[in-house]
């Protein structure tokens, strides 16, 4: 097995509120910096800082796609 990476989080706080928003159901659109719809509203964080909080994204035109 490979050695745990070292911890980089400054805020565990954040890493946990997140994590809480994706088990209800968030989804992350990116990464660099992480942007996440969740309720309907997106959240974007960078360096585990919070840069912007439930910028309205809503409604959506849902388009359904099979694989």
């Amino acid at each position: 097995m490979t050695k745990a990476r070292a911890e980089r989080r400054k805020d565990p706080k954040m890493r946990a509120h997140v994590d809480q928003m994706i088990a209800s159901g968030a989804v992350i659109l990116g990464r660099k910096p992480l942007k996440i719809i969740y309720r309907g509203k997106l959240h974007t964080l960078s360096n585990g800082v919070l840069i912007s909080e439930g910028l309205n994204f809503w409604p959506i035109d849902a388009v359904v796609v099979e694989v």
